[in-house]
C-alpha cells in the first residue's frame, strides 16, 4: 500500500498523471454470430365464403387480433332469381304431393281401424306420408338455408392478415375473404453470416424486441446461400402475448459456444507497430509486454498469452506511460 502511494504521489508529482492497477480475471466469453430474421405466420387458416352474398358487419383491420368465437362478419346470402323459382317449384310440387298423400294416409286410417284395409296395405300409405312430409321440409329447410344470414366466428385466437374484401362486399361460394394467423407460434428466416462454417442446428437464439428478449434454437439452415453470401437458418418463436407481429424485422443474436479465458480491460491493450502491448507494474517499476489477444466483449479483452494471473495491469496512466517516453526514470524494461 505504501509502495503504491509512493509510486502514484511520484508519478502525480513528476508527470502530472495518476497510476492504477488492477489484476487479470477469469471470464466467460460466448462466441456469437448475429443477423435480422423476418417473422412469418406458422399456422394460418382461410377463412372463405360458404356461399354467394354479401358481407356485412366487416369492420377488420390487417394486424388486429381476435380471439376464438370472437364475430368476424356476417354474409347475407344472395339467391337467384331463377334458383329461387326452382326452389319455390320444388316447394310448391312436395307440397302438392304431401297433400295427396295425406288425404289417402287418412282415408287408408279410417278403413284400417274398422278392419276394412289389410295391414301391409296402411304401412305402405304411411310410409308414402312421412316421405311426402320430409320431401317438402326439405324442401322448405333448403330455402330457409340460403336465405339466412350466416355469421363467421374466429375457430383461434388468432391476428388478421391478408384482408381481401370489404364490407359490403359481393363474394361467392368458397372464395378467401381473410386469413387468421395463430399469434403464439411465429415462423422466423434470418439471414447470417458464418464464414468459419459455426453454424449448426439447435445452437440457441435470442431474438431482440423493444419489449423484451426471445429464445429459441435453431430448426434448420438452408443449403443455398442468400445472394450476399449469408446463410439463411430457420427457427421458431413462442410468445403468450402476442407482441410480435408477422413480417416484422428484428435483430438476433446466436450463441455458437461459451468458454472460459483470462481477461483484462479493453482500455489497457494498446498498439504499437501492429502488435499489441500492456504496461505491467513489477517490483523495479514498470514494464511494457507484448500479448496475443482474442475476442472482445463486455469491455474486456480476452488474452491468449502474454501474461499471467498474478501480473498486475496498470490501467489509469498506461498510455501516458507507454507514449510520453518516461521509460527510463520510472524504469521500465524493454
Amino acid at each position: 500500500m505504501k509502495l503504491w502511494l509512493s509510486i502514484t504521489f511520484l508519478s502525480m508529482a513528476l508527470f502530472g498523471f495518476d497510476i492504477k492497477t488492477t489484476m487479470a480475471k477469469q471470464h466467460t466469453f460466448n462466441i456469437t454470430l448475429s443477423g435480422y430474421a423476418t417473422l412469418y405466420p406458422a399456422q394460418v387458416q382461410h377463412i372463405k365464403a360458404f356461399q354467394n352474398g354479401r358481407i356485412i358487419n366487416f369492420h377488420l383491420l390487417d394486424g388486429m387480433k381476435v380471439k376464438k368465437e370472437e364475430v368476424l362478419f356476417s354474409i347475407k346470402p344472395y339467391i337467384s332469381p331463377s334458383t329461387k323459382l326452382n326452389l319455390q317449384h320444388s316447394i310448391n310440387a312436395a307440397n302438392v304431393n304431401l297433400q295427396y298423400a295425406k288425404d289417402e294416409f287418412i282415408r287408408i286410417k279410417k278403413l284400417y281401424k274398422y278392419k276394412a284395409s289389410y295391414t301391409k296395405e296402411f304401412q305402405k300409405v304411411k310410409t308414402k306420408y312421412l316421405k311426402a312430409k320430409l320431401q317438402y321440409n326439405t324442401a322448405l329447410q333448403e330455402l330457409a338455408l340460403l336465405s339466412k344470414i350466416r355469421t363467421y366466428k374466429a375457430p383461434i385466437n388468432a391476428t388478421i392478415l391478408n384482408i381481401q374484401k370489404k364490407n359490403l362486399s359481393f363474394v361467392k361460394n368458397g372464395e378467401n375473404i381473410l386469413d387468421l394467423s395463430n399469434c403464439h407460434t411465429l415462423y422466423a428466416v434470418a439471414k447470417v453470416f458464418d464464414n468459419d462454417n459455426q453454424l449448426k442446428t439447435g445452437e440457441e437464439i435470442r431474438l431482440l424486441s423493444n419489449s423484451r428478449i426471445y429464445k429459441s434454437k435453431i430448426i434448420s439452415i438452408l443449403p443455398k446461400l442468400a445472394q450476399n453470401g449469408a446463410k439463411e437458418i430457420v427457427f421458431y418463436i413462442n410468445q403468450n402475448k402476442c407482441k410480435l407481429f408477422t413480417n416484422s424485422i428484428h435483430k438476433i443474436i446466436i450463441y455458437i459456444k461459451k468458454f472460459n479465458a483470462m481477461a483484462i480491460p479493453e482500455p489497457t491493450i494498446m498498439k504499437h507497430l501492429k502488435k499489441r502491448y500492456v504496461m505491467v507494474k513489477t517490483n523495479n517499476g514498470f514494464k511494457r509486454k507484448e500479448v496475443k489477444i482474442g475476442i472482445a466483449q463486455d469491455n474486456l479483452v480476452q488474452i491468449i498469452n502474454g501474461l499471467s494471473m498474478k501480473d498486475k495491469i496498470v490501467t489509469n496512466g498506461a498510455y501516458e506511460l507507454f507514449h510520453k517516453e518516461i521509460r527510463k526514470k520510472l524504469q521500465i524494461l524493454d
